[in-house]
């Protein structure tokens, strides 16, 4: 799972996973209500979330949106480069995908 978001205060994105908390745990270890209120906190809407990184710097995460509109492509590159895939045989994922996009709806 890959959950994006912006922090606001150093102007870099966070794309929250267990694979990055294990590898920089005092920057992307953080609780999953924390990644995900991040995530979910878009300007005008809702305020930015308030948290301390591990190593004490204030980090002001916003939506994901700011930095990517297709957080899938991330999560795709993200797996890509984990499995160290070379040939299109190997690209087989399964991803879900929770968005805000609509259905278009068919006029009469």
């Amino acid at each position: 799972m890959v959950i994006a978001s912006f922090d606001y205060n150093s102007y870099t994105p966070r794309f929250f996973s267990k694979i990055f908390s294990k590898q920089y745990p005092n920057i992307f270890d953080v609780k999953l209500r924390e990644a995900v209120g991040g995530s979910a906190a878009a300007p005008t809407y809702f305020d930015p979330l308030s948290r301390k990184n591990g190593f004490g710097y204030e980090e002001s995460l916003v939506d994901g949106g700011i930095i990517c509109n297709n957080p899938v492509m991330y999560a795709f590159q993200i797996a890509k480069n984990i499995k160290k895939l070379r040939s299109r045989d190997e690209y087989k994922f399964n991803i879900l995908s929770l968005g805000t996009g609509e259905t278009p709806v068919e006029q009469d």
